[in-house]
């Protein structure tokens, strides 16, 4: 009945409903979506003792200098999954990290050699406004084709 119960649930229209979403910014532009939440705040673990298979998620690891680890009181955060569907309170839904923009250099976060963790510095809540540039356009299409070589020509490129 329980099963019967969340799928009648998960049928119903939630007013505002939020999905997890988190930002994070590379040297050429920012991604935004479901995929960077489950990147940063739900990653599988890749490594475990010898001869075993890695188990369970990656933690947060914050930067013990940077505002997140003051705020948090700790060294890092666990990772969080999923909240189950509560079909009394679809508003529950509250997830850490929803929306929070990582941007990309020493300000941000530092990471710890080819293997170690990347420790986070600080995240904000990201704003369009603040954290969108110019720059962060995708350029067009990127393959030969009809599009690209009017874009070409139409730059004073590809003569």
């Amino acid at each position: 009945m329980e099963r019967l119960g969340l799928w009648q649930s998960s049928q119903m229209p939630v007013d505002k409903l939020r999905y997890p979403r988190a930002v994070v910014e590379n040297q050429n532009k920012k991604n935004r979506g479901g995929h960077v939440w489950f990147q940063r705040h739900v990653q599988p673990r890749k490594s475990a003792a010898e001869g075993e298979p890695p188990v369970g998620l990656q933690t947060l690891h914050l930067h013990p200098d940077g505002d997140l680890a003051k705020n948090a009181g700790k060294s890092s955060l666990r990772a969080q999954l999923l909240p189950v569907l509560d079909r009394n309170n679809p508003a529950g839904d509250v997830l850490y990290g929803h929306d929070l923009f990582a941007g990309h250099g020493p300000d941000w976060s530092e990471p710890q050699g080819k293997n170690g963790p990347t420790l986070f510095k600080k995240l904000e809540p990201f704003d369009p406004a603040r954290h969108g540039r110019a720059t962060d356009q995708t350029g067009g299409a990127q393959g030969q084709t009809r599009d690209t070589r009017r874009n070409d020509r139409d730059r004073g490129r590809g003569r």
